[in-house]
């Protein structure tokens, strides 16, 4: 049965270097391949957001030896686990999406071309909810690349519950740093505050 894992993270480093990405992403892709798994990440501004695909022990496995036990990152949470159809990402064992990609008001690599088609798809389209949800992350953080995040402190994952509290105190030094996202479990919500 093939599934897809949806998660977010932070990252322990405040700002990884693009030597430092480039490791990752090829001890990433070597796992993969030997597992058979697909899936694209994303690093912005110190959060990790990852859609993996794959045979369910595969993604598993990789995502409880690699991800989760992983001290690069920090407050991890798997957002989503669905059994899927077929992949979306067969072509990439690991694909990518970086700063430059995101913050770009045209992307022009293949990455973000994909995210783009898969962003209108998901307007007229049912896909399935792990890649609805790392569509619509992609897209907030489209929206707002430059969002202002001034310590490691700040970082902390929120459900919805808490930023609606946030919201409804309006508490002006917080509210410029939270960002809903509108997810279909909006209890398990990757917020970053």
């Amino acid at each position: 049965m093939l599934v897809e894992l949806l998660y977010c993270s932070i990252s322990v480093a405040p700002k990884l270097t693009n030597v430092d990405i480039d490791q990752l992403l090829a001890s990433a892709r070597r796992r993969n391949l030997a597992e058979n798994v697909t899936g694209m990440l994303i690093y912005h501004q110190g959060e990790f957001v990852q859609i993996l695909e794959g045979s369910k022990n595969s993604v598993e496995r990789l995502y409880e030896q690699f991800i989760d036990a992983d001290p690069g990152h920090t407050r991890i949470n798997k957002e989503q686990q669905n059994p899927i159809s077929h992949r979306r990402f067969n072509e990439w064992s690991m694909g990518f999406l970086g700063a430059p990609e995101i913050e770009s008001l045209m992307p022009s690599s293949a990455m973000g071309i994909l995210m783009n088609r898969l962003s209108d798809e998901a307007k007229s389209t049912s896909l399935s909810l792990g890649l609805r949800d790392f569509v619509s992350i992609y897209n907030q953080m489209r929206k707002s690349p430059h969002r202002a995040v001034t310590s490691q402190k700040k970082h902390m994952f929120l459900g919805l519950k808490n930023i609606q509290k946030i919201e409804s105190k309006c508490v002006s030094d917080l509210a410029p740093y939270a960002l809903a996202r509108k997810i279909s479990r909006p209890e398990t919500a990757c917020t970053l505050l």
